[in-house]
């Protein structure tokens, strides 16, 4: 098979894990990468040997990518999105980093936009495509720890722009969600985007109560999640991850440690990203698009826009 052609629009600090996981793919050729700050773009260019582009429309024009990466700042994706699918050399694939878009306006916009091009439109939610995560789901599904009873998340920096990590997994562990209270726990890093204390319930576990709770960056960023079943529970930490199973102790059925382990880096998740990008293009394996395509990302943005709206009432 012929290698794709790859291209990564905006170079900033998680750029580097794209390009090194494109770096390890057999299948996919990063080819070239674009941002408005030229002495970033000359770095980037340099350390991974591609062509530079001070503009989008220029890198497309000369180097028709078959797979373009948005990772631009996240009020710019969905304008990045429409711009680039829209262009006489647009990508076949768009990869756009979190979160799909910062608006319910903008998210209606691209409802009604995605059905009219060509270009397939996948959200880098890396966890969907990291195998300790799946495993957890396996582990979720078999119903070995029984029904969840309850489930606390904290996260930092703002709502859209770390919350939907949490958000995101949460679906992607126990099937759908709504938002059924917010409100607002104050402004961390970004001015428009809030810590927001939301609870969800879930249609599987509508028994169980979901909370995720905004922490302040500083002085430590709190990335961290409990997951409590009827019969045991799942603490997860960034990357690490820990499973308690419930056993039966001196006087009653008690918690104990039994499994740890570390999630996949977030470079080996992007290399499964562009290992099932190269299969949905060349073989037509739309498993991509099941995964993280428009249809999904679509889900965790409606949680997101809803718990917003509830927490300005």
């Amino acid at each position: 098979m012929k290698a794709l052609r790859a291209a990564i629009i905006g170079t900033g600090s998680f750029s580097a894990s794209h390009a090194e996981a494109l770096a390890a793919s057999p299948d996919v050729k990063l080819a070239a990468a674009c941002d408005i700050d030229a002495v970033r773009l000359a770095a980037f260019s340099t350390a991974w040997k591609c062509k530079g582009y001070g503009d989008w429309a220029g890198l497309l024009q000369e180097e028709s990518p078959d797979i373009v990466t948005i990772a631009t700042p996240d009020e710019t994706h969905a304008r990045m999105i429409k711009d680039i699918a829209s262009h006489t050399h647009a990508p076949r694939l768009i990869i756009v980093e979190k979160p799909l878009c910062m608006s319910q306006e903008e998210l209606h916009d691209l409802e009604a936009f995605v059905p009219t091009v060509k270009t397939a439109i996948v959200v880098e939610h890396s966890r969907r495509f990291n195998a300790g995560f799946m495993d957890l789901k396996t582990l979720i599904d078999t119903g070995e720890l029984g029904t969840l009873t309850g489930t606390v998340w904290r996260y930092y920096a703002g709502w859209f722009h770390v919350g939907v990590h949490a958000v995101d997994t949460l679906r992607m562990l126990l099937g759908e969600l709504q938002c059924v209270s917010a409100k607002t726990q104050g402004v961390d890093r970004y001015e428009h985007d809030h810590l927001v204390r939301a609870q969800l319930q879930s249609v599987h576990f509508p028994e169980a109560e979901i909370i995720l709770e905004g922490i302040p960056e500083h002085p430590y960023k709190i990335f961290e999640a409990e997951l409590r079943f009827s019969k045991g529970r799942i603490r997860i930490q960034w990357e690490h991850i820990a499973i308690d199973r419930a056993k039966q102790d001196t006087y009653a059925p008690a918690l104990f440690p039994s499994e740890t382990k570390k999630a996949e880096p977030v470079e080996k998740a992007l290399n499964t990203l562009y290992a099932m990008s190269t299969a949905f293009l060349h073989r037509n394996d739309t498993k991509l698009l099941d995964i993280a395509g428009f249809a999904a990302a679509r889900g965790t943005m409606d949680i997101l826009f809803e718990a917003k709206r509830l927490a300005s009432l």
